[in-house]
């Protein structure tokens, strides 16, 4: 998996020890989980860091970009923030993770392709986390 990154243009950062590059437009880190040599989960974060106002526009580009593609299918149907979101408040003081989730197709009963992405905040600043999970590959407690 890394090697087909690295072909389309990433590359791999030592201080941080992720991946760096552009996704869908955005800088990003790549970071890549596997068990017993197979990818069980990848993530996308965010290299810039946004207000509030910006996130909430990202979030809802995200929700949508996923809505139209028919690769992908929503069992929540909506998951775009409204206007009247306070994602800043709801975070901060009901500790509220806002987060979306969409699977990958074909469908299968037990969901093991799963993209689904958060905001998380540093220091005032949001960014967008996208996880693409491969249940199939995680350890189920094999090796206990």
């Amino acid at each position: 998996m890394i090697q087909k990154l690295k072909a389309k243009g990433f590359i791999y950062n030592a201080q941080v020890g992720t991946l760096e590059g552009t996704f869908n437009g955005k800088k990003v880190f790549i970071s890549i989980k596997s068990n017993k040599n197979k990818v069980w989960r990848i993530a996308v974060i965010d290299k810039t860091g946004r207000d509030k106002g910006q996130i909430k526009i990202r979030f809802n580009k995200l929700c949508q970009q996923f809505d139209d593609n028919p690769k992908y299918y929503s069992l929540k149907g909506i998951q775009k923030l409204s206007d009247n979101d306070d994602i800043s408040y709801e975070m901060t003081v009901h500790h509220k993770q806002i987060q979306a989730v969409y699977y990958q197709l074909p469908h299968d009963r037990a969901q093991n392709r799963k993209v689904w992405f958060i905001i998380g905040e540093v220091y005032g600043k949001y960014r967008i986390i996208i996880f693409y999970d491969n249940k199939r590959n995680q350890a189920h407690g094999e090796d206990l």
